[in-house]
């Protein structure tokens, strides 16, 4: 029978009966852990060469999409990107949580040609 335990330790006891009516018990001990509360942080808005560290935070360990690595720096190309963290508690478990990261280009400046005075 399947059936989704709650967070914590329960004791499941099962009773079995033959066909000559003896009975016979036996328990299982199911430990369930909570999934770490993993945060990639907040949204991120810079400009184009600007570079960016996403660090996750809630868990033990941590794993980024698209190349990134946690508390490294680099630098993201223009758009909105939306990177996913994972990240794994020391007990196993494991969650995710996304970041965007929205890279504005740099304005065209034009001062005009050199002047000579």
């Amino acid at each position: 029978v399947a059936f989704t335990p709650t967070v914590g330790t329960t004791t499941y006891t099962v009773t079995g009966t033959d066909a000559n009516g003896c009975v016979n018990t036996d328990q299982a001990i199911v430990i369930v852990n909570a999934l770490p509360n993993v945060s990639a942080g907040n949204d991120v808005t810079v400009c184009e060469g600007t570079q960016v560290t996403l660090n996750g935070s809630g868990a033990a360990t941590y794993a980024w999409d698209n190349g990134v690595t946690n508390g490294v720096p680099f630098t993201p190309s223009v758009g909105t990107t939306t990177y996913t963290v994972t990240g794994t508690h020391s007990n196993g478990c494991v969650n995710t949580d996304q970041v965007d990261v929205i890279v504005n280009p740099l304005p065209v400046v034009n001062a005009g040609p050199d002047q000579i005075v």
